[in-house]
């Protein structure tokens, strides 16, 4: 990365942290939704109507960056998290060290506020070269996720080809989802936000508002094949 780009992301990171510092406080109800450009991206006042909502998505955020601002999520004293971490460690290199970052954000949460109820999303598919790495780390954040007692939900399956890659019909650059892709993704998580407490609703977003992405830079693709680690706490059928 070039550094007046590397500027530029640094200088819209400290604007969005701006941002969250001056968030009212959620008084102990409604849902923070914490990760990368997926959360940011999504309008989630749009996307759960029935209940308050703060958005802590900053698009570029590793797990590791995720946790360095966790505790800034609590100042808005919200009654569950739902968090997506990893995407971006994937693209970086950091896959390996996303669920140490991950528990450790986990852990500052259950320490700081017991009571709160805390949702972890698996990694949503990309380029299908991709579909191993995504695999092998949701197996990881599965394990992270329940040994803090999180619940994990896995709706991102529906999202993907029978080669594991992103439905290009769900997305407009490969990565980030259009409002298809939203609208698939929250109709399979569904029932596992509502079971959290989160109440979703039917007034979707129309296309998310297009917003500056990191370029992906996927290696070549190659013969890899997705594998599973098991069951998970959510699964949903495509509705095409």
């Amino acid at each position: 990365m070039s550094v007046p780009k590397a500027r530029a992301v640094r200088a819209r990171r400290e604007r969005r942290l701006r941002l969250f510092a001056g968030y009212a406080s959620l008084n102990g109800v409604g849902t923070a939704f914490v990760g990368d450009s997926l959360i940011e991206h999504a309008q989630w006042d749009r996307l759960t109507p029935h209940e308050p909502s703060r958005n802590f998505g900053i698009s570029g955020d590793a797990a590791r960056d995720v946790h360095d601002r966790a505790a800034q999520v609590l100042s808005v004293r919200p009654a569950r998290i739902v968090l997506l971490a990893g995407t971006n460690d994937i693209t970086h290199g950091t896959a390996e060290a996303a669920p140490d970052w991950l528990g450790r954000t986990l852990a500052t949460w259950r320490a700081l506020s017991p009571d709160v109820a805390i949702a972890v999303l698996a990694v949503p598919p990309r380029a299908a070269e991709r579909a191993d790495a995504v695999a092998r780390l949701n197996c990881t954040l599965l394990e992270t996720a329940q040994a803090a007692g999180a619940v994990f939900l896995d709706g991102a399956e529906v999202l993907a080809l029978s080669d594991g890659g992103l439905d290009p019909r769900l997305t407009r650059d490969g990565l980030h989802l259009n409002a298809a892709g939203y609208r698939q993704w929250l109709e399979a998580l569904t029932p596992g936000l509502r079971r959290l407490g989160v109440e979703t609703g039917p007034r979707i977003a129309p296309e998310p508002r297009i917003l500056a992405a990191e370029p992906m830079n996927d290696p070549e693709p190659g013969a890899q094949t997705t594998r599973s680690c098991g069951p998970t706490l959510l699964r949903a059928s495509r509705t095409y």
